[in-house]
């Protein structure tokens, strides 16, 4: 008999200890139609995202058997994931599920989601949102331009600007153009048929021409008319001021001083690769193709902590007025991300 009582007294004394029955129904957060919308949506990478109740994963409901997250395109809704759930009988509710992830297209900029609610006997609720795919990993990233203006259409290289105008390069052999943001109007300033990076200041616009050459544009006189330097390969450019720097071949690649006129100052031995430059407040942001930027002080060429890329597919960076501007070749859009949060 002693032993028998002590047998069941350690039982319970373990099953106190560590639970591993779900939640019961009466626990449950309650789901009606009046909290159908309280849902909460965290981009976990540039394609995934988590749909959650802002009550929790686990929910019972007794107007609700159970719940799917559909894509809403020109074919309707299409259900992606769907909940299972059971029924209690004696408390009369549904209790499943409300954590859904999702994979997403990583070339959307935005993807209408809907949360579709099954009633208990017919029918549906629907809750319509939208998945802002380009504020991952920073949630106040905006979008700057989201098509590329010019009759080829295609993606962007790197940019620049001056004032209400914008310098872009597109990838492939299209060169350099001018789009006035006031007018929304664009023009070709220059055809060549290779090169990927530019920088602009003052009456000025510097190219990457053929990889191999740095010339100036003059926007007096719409011309290029100098030649500054010419050397095995260009990994980035940017003004910085009143100079030109510039990333200049590989193993070694050096960190190159210019003048306007084109005079090379200074040149020093650069730590690692990088490609697409940018300079802001005496730091150096450039990247390899991994998930960070690299920051550099440009006074010891020390690294810095390294920050999360703005975008998967990154191409040419730019810092202005406080803003990182970043062209993202997967949505063939620029967007721009406040300085401060990067991390």
């Amino acid at each position: 008999m002693k032993q028998t009582i002590l047998v069941l007294f350690l039982l319970a004394y373990t099953g106190c200890r560590h639970p591993t029955s779900p939640p019961s129904p009466v626990e449950m957060y309650l789901i009606s139609q009046d909290n159908a919308h309280d849902i909460d949506i965290v981009l976990t990478d540039f394609d995934k995202a988590r749909i959650t109740h802002q009550s929790g994963s686990s929910v019972r409901s007794k107007e609700f058997r159970k719940v799917g997250v559909g894509i809403l395109d020109s074919a309707g809704y299409q259900e992606l994931v769907v909940s299972d759930s059971t029924y209690d009988p004696v408390l009369d509710v549904f209790s499943f599920e409300f954590d859904f992830p999702l994979s997403l297209d990583i070339k959307e900029i935005e993807t209408p989601i809907v949360v579709r609610y099954y009633h208990r006997e017919s029918g549906f609720t629907d809750v319509d949102t939208i998945i802002f795919q380009y504020k991952y990993p920073y949630s106040r990233a905006e979008i700057f331009l989201t098509y590329i203006p010019t009759p080829l259409g295609g993606y962007f290289q790197d940019i620049d600007q001056i004032g209400n105008k914008f310098y872009f390069h597109p990838t492939g052999p299209e060169g350099l153009f001018e789009y006035d943001l006031s007018t929304k109007t664009t023009r070709s300033l220059v055809q060549y048929t290779s090169g990927d990076h530019i920088a602009a200041d003052s009456i000025f616009v510097f190219c990457d021409v053929y990889h191999t050459s740095i010339r100036r544009y003059n926007l007096v006189t719409d011309t290029l008319d100098l030649i500054l330097a010419s050397m095995t390969e260009v990994f980035g450019l940017e003004t910085y001021q009143g100079f030109l720097y510039a990333l200049e071949g590989r193993s070694p690649t050096r960190l190159n001083k210019y003048t306007y006129g084109g005079t090379r100052v200074d040149s020093v031995l650069f730590p690692g690769t990088g490609y697409h430059l940018t300079i802001n407040d005496g730091v150096l942001y450039t990247y390899t193709f991994s998930a960070f930027l690299r920051r550099i002080d440009l006074t010891s060429m020390a690294e810095l902590p390294t920050v999360a890329k703005p975008a998967s597919n990154l191409e040419g960076i730019r810092i202005l007025d406080g803003r990182l501007y970043f062209c993202d070749f997967d949505k063939r859009m620029v967007g721009s991300v406040p300085l401060q949060d990067l991390k």
